[in-house]
């Protein structure tokens, strides 16, 4: 019976002259007419999906795929994954920014002083570099809360009023150290662009030690240079003042 059934649903698709029928079986008012149609309505109800059931179940489809979001677990992994990440990069950045901030106080002292040693051949005068937390006279102590370099015209190692400032730099080091190997905290240029008897060894630390310090040595001859560590198999790899010992942070 379901056979016959699909084949008079199938019969019932075709139009009325393929099978060979005349026109008053497509008329609405034939009987044969309500037979096909019934007959192609006789498949149960479970063969032939409902459209409404259809459209139910798209909803809940898109329902659950709009509320779907993050588990517990899937939080927790996310979470570790970041914090690991945060872990070994933190550190790394921040001694990028520690050593690049040596390096820019190492700078800046660099230029001073050779901007000092160049202005005393061209004058052919002496010139003072000096730890000033003012740039109006000279102090002894940190450097990093600034110095200044100026022309000596009386040798006293003072800024007098008839004298001029050539440079000064007044600052906040941020945690970074600047000490001067010289007793007097005094660099002397002569006329001649030599510091003899003033020369030595800045030294720039931070809250890392020796381990990772900066150093400017002053040669007798006023020439400059970046200090350096000991390439000897059996060095502290601290650099090394004027007189070839580890530079001391403390």
């Amino acid at each position: 019976m379901e056979s016959n059934s699909s084949v008079l649903a199938g019969l019932y698709l075709l139009p009325a002259t393929s099978i060979g029928v005349t026109s008053t079986l497509a008329h609405p008012s034939s009987l044969l007419y309500h037979r096909f149609f019934a007959a192609s309505f006789s498949v149960t109800h479970s063969d032939v999906p409902c459209s409404s059931s259809s459209k139910g179940e798209v909803k809940a489809v898109m329902k659950m795929t709009r509320n779907r979001g993050f588990t517990l677990i899937e939080l927790m992994v996310t979470l570790s994954v970041v914090a690991v990440l945060l872990s070994a990069g933190v550190p790394s950045f921040s001694v990028m920014i520690k050593n690049n901030r040596l390096v820019t106080e190492n700078y800046a002292l660099r230029t001073v002083l050779g901007a000092a040693r160049s202005e005393a051949q061209t004058q052919r005068a002496t010139v003072i570099v000096c730890r000033s937390a003012n740039a109006l006279d000279c102090s002894t102590g940190d450097w990093g809360a600034g110095y200044m370099a100026f022309v000596d015209l009386d040798g006293d190692d003072q800024l007098d009023a008839d004298e001029q400032v050539l440079q000064s730099r007044v600052q906040n080091t941020q945690g970074i150290a600047i000490r001067y190997s010289q007793a007097g905290d005094v660099l002397r240029f002569n006329s001649k662009g030599t510091a003899l008897g003033s020369n030595g060894t800045f030294t720039f630390c931070d809250d890392r030690g020796d381990s990772e310090a900066r150093g400017i040595i002053v040669s007798a001859l006023g020439a400059l240079r970046a200090a350096m560590a000991s390439e000897e198999e059996d060095s502290t790899h601290i650099v090394q003042d004027h007189t070839g010992n580890d530079v001391s942070c403390s």
